[in-house]
């Protein structure tokens, strides 16, 4: 029997037999467990048969492992004997055979080399035996691996002073392989470690290569510390995605935006660090409301590098208001009119949006023109819509979109159209009163604009003679006060084309009558040779004649007269402008000759140197029933010529002393031989006595009064009778004789 000795350490004994038992874990009681079995062993009687013990087991093992062994003895002796076993020849269990063999158990051995043996006690019939080697186990040290508590601190791609250097951090470390017992008595110790990340490249679990971690506390020899494999995180540095700020309008489609990356490190670049095609692009639509909207950067990747948006993309892109234009219709009205109900349309509108479904308010368009807003152009503004997303402005043509005219005014009363005599034109002229009245005109300024009629020009609608021709007028104008506020109807007035007198300047005449032979007492008759009328246009002049046919000629009066006026009627024009003329009556005046009247004498005879007596006769040729009473004044008076001296022969008896203003009178042919002047039978004693050239004659006394006469041409020709003056008051008058004279006459004549 080997003596048993304790040791401080776990024991597990296992006896495979029928009634096995397993104790429980000891570590000082093993001891009095194994010091009371040993005592109850009795001797036994001397064995017959040889046994040999042998015992296998497994070694190295861990600490921590179970230590399985197993003793086998041979022959197997009857079960339920016992087999001891033994550590550096300490008893540390004892174990019942079960077919030849028991197993031992040891767990928590300490690290460290250990003999095993084990003996075989015998029986009456079996050789005790031991194993003739002892079993060599070796206990090694536990791997420890860290659980948890210790991770390599993160870092940011860029941020490796040493380039690739890691730290640990430790908290609550739990440590894998650490038996139950050892649990507070193995720490971690992190003093002097290295950790060397592996890639200096981003990663999430970046191998660590750590080194120089060791275990420390009571039982840390039993347990070799497993540097650990961790990772680090080299997380990604961050490279910002930096819009450059932009503004569109709303509705309107996105362009294309741009920005740059920042926050490369190393001597990184977007060329050398990044993948793909940088893109600055947002979400916005075209019908984005206004507001401010991001531009997102994207495309790139990157191993070494997240992407993150700069924090003004957040709000780069500005959506602003588009705009919505108020488009006034055109719109006029004259002056002095009060603004009437102004319309328009609003443009602009996108997004499919209306005016209905993007703005609110009710659309006005309105003027700030007033009643006395002078002629000219002026603002028609839209106003009235609120829109979110749209601001107004007005379209350039409203400045002007209301035209403010002038306003009509037209002449009531005052202005008139001139008659005219047709003159072959179609030019009018007017006539202006100082009481013109012009309609239209607002109250203030009725006072100061006033009708001018410089420059006017008046055209009547045809140049032909008729009546209540339409005359047009233009030029006319308005002036004083406001006049440019108002614009003048130009009148429409009527007048009439009279037509021109025309008169006959000749190749008319009356035919002459002689007094007493008008049949209708005082009819006349015309005669027309190449009539000449005068008034008749240039143009018309082959155009227009004399109609005589159906005319009507009167004398005024059937006395007798050169000129006696003829009253005409009838007398008409003709030809393809007639009607432009009017004919005026001709004052003709036509002859009525006087009738003829004969002084017819009662024939007579005195002798020779007698004194014409009292001569006698009548006047014939009345008409009508006319009478010398009646037709003539004066008295009726016959006479002759001769005188005492007429010779013999015949004489006329001439009447006169009559006048009427319808006879001419005439001596009847008879008259010129009525008087017969005979011979003398008293002749009368005329002396004369001749002295050189000088005759010198003497007559009677009772012929004082007497006149001579002298003629050396025509003794027939009482004109070549010529008187000596002064003869009438003596009875002698003395001659000079022209000698070249044939024949000289003398005559004494009673006158």
């Amino acid at each position: 029997m080997k003596t048993s000795v304790s040791r401080n350490h776990q024991l597990c004994l296992e006896k495979n037999m029928k009634n096995s038992i397993r104790s429980t874990p000891i570590f000082a009681a093993v001891t009095a467990l194994v010091l009371s079995l040993s005592a109850t062993l009795s001797v036994r009687a001397q064995p017959t048969i040889d046994t040999t013990t042998t015992l296998a087991g497994s070694s190295p093992i861990v600490y921590g492992n179970v230590l399985n062994f197993t003793a086998t003895v041979n022959p197997a002796p009857p079960d339920g004997e016992e087999v001891d076993f033994y550590e550096n020849s300490v008893l540390i269990s004892t174990g019942l055979l079960t077919n030849g063999a028991v197993d031992l158990s040891i767990t928590n051995l300490p690290v460290g080399l250990y003999s095993f043996d084990a003996d075989y006690e015998g029986d009456s019939i079996y050789i005790p035996s031991s194993t003739t080697t002892p079993f060599s186990q070796t206990i090694t040290p536990a791997p420890v691996t860290i659980s948890s508590g210790l991770t390599v601190d993160g870092v940011v791609y860029g941020t490796l002073t040493g380039l690739d250097a890691a730290s640990l951090s430790s908290n609550s470390v739990v440590l894998l392989g650490i038996l139950g017992q050892d649990t507070n008595s193995v720490y971690l110790e992190t003093n002097g470690y290295t950790a060397v990340f592996t890639d200096t490249n981003a990663n999430p679990a970046v191998p660590v290569t750590v080194a120089g971690l060791t275990l420390s506390g009571g039982d840390y020899t039993n347990y070799t510390l497993v540097e650990p494999s961790l990772t680090g995180a080299i997380t990604p540095a961050m490279l910002t995605y930096v819009a450059t700020p932009a503004s569109q309008s709303y509705g309107s489609a996105n362009t294309s935006f741009s920005g740059t990356v920042t926050g490369f490190v190393y001597s990184d670049t977007q060329a050398s660090a990044t993948t793909g095609a940088l893109l600055f692009t947002s979400a916005t639509t075209t019908s984005s409301p206004v507001a401010s909207y991001a531009i997102n950067g994207s495309g790139l990747s990157a191993s070494n590098y997240t992407f993150v948006q700069d924090a003004g993309n957040a709000a780069a892109l500005t959506v602003t208001t588009a705009t919505l234009t108020y488009v006034a219709t055109p719109a006029s009205q004259s002056y002095g009119s009060a603004n009437t109900s102004f319309a328009g349309t609003v443009t602009g509108f996108v997004a499919g949006d209306t005016q209905a479904s993007a703005t609110t308010g009710a659309l006005l368009f309105t003027s700030a023109t007033t009643v006395s807003s002078p002629v000219g152009s002026y603002a028609i503004g839209g106003s009235g819509l609120s829109a979110l997303n749209y601001n107004f402005v007005q379209d350039a043509g409203n400045a002007a979109a209301l035209t403010i005219t002038a306003d009509t005014v037209t002449i009531v009363s005052g202005l008139t159209a001139n008659d005219k005599v047709y003159d072959g034109t179609n030019s009018a002229t007017l006539t202006l009163s100082n009481t013109v009245v012009l309609a239209g005109l607002a109250g203030g300024d009725a006072g100061s604009v006033t009708l001018s009629t410089n420059n006017y020009v008046a055209t009547f609608a045809n140049s032909n003679a008729t009546s209540n021709i339409t005359v047009t007028v233009t030029g006319l104008t308005l002036s004083g006060g406001d006049y440019t506020n108002y614009t003048l109807t130009q009148p429409v007035l009527s007048a009439d084309i009279t037509p021109a007198p025309v008169t006959i300047s000749s190749g008319l005449t009356v035919d002459g009558v002689v007094y007493g032979t008008l049949t209708g007492l005082d009819a006349a008759s015309l005669s027309s040779n190449s009539v000449v009328l005068l008034g008749i246009l240039g143009q018309d002049t082959n155009s227009v004649y004399l109609e005589t046919n159906g005319y009507t000629a009167v004398f005024t009066d059937t006395n007798a007269n050169p000129a006696v006026p003829v009253t005409v009627a009838g007398l008409t024009l003709s030809g393809g402008d007639y009607t432009n003329y009017t004919l005026v009556e001709p004052s003709l005046t036509g002859a009525i000759t006087p009738a003829m009247l004969t002084y017819v004498a009662t024939p007579a005879s005195q002798s020779y140197g007698s004194a014409n007596t009292s001569f006698s006769g009548t006047v014939t040729g009345f008409v009508y029933s006319d009478t010398q009473a009646s037709a003539t004044t004066g008295a009726l008076l016959f006479t002759s010529a001769t005188t005492t001296s007429s010779p013999v022969g015949s004489y006329a008896i001439d009447g006169s002393g009559l006048t009427a203003s319808n006879y001419t009178f005439v001596q009847d042919a008879g008259n010129a031989t009525a008087l017969t002047i005979t011979i003398n039978a008293t002749p009368i004693n005329v002396s004369f006595s001749v002295l050189n050239n000088q005759i010198t004659l003497s007559w009677p006394a009772d012929h004082l009064g007497w006149t001579l006469q002298t003629n050396s041409m025509d003794l027939s020709n009482e004109g070549d009778w010529f008187a000596y003056p002064g003869s009438t008051t003596n009875t002698s008058e003395s001659i000079t004789i022209d000698p070249t004279q044939v024949n000289v006459y003398f005559r004494l004549v009673d006158q």
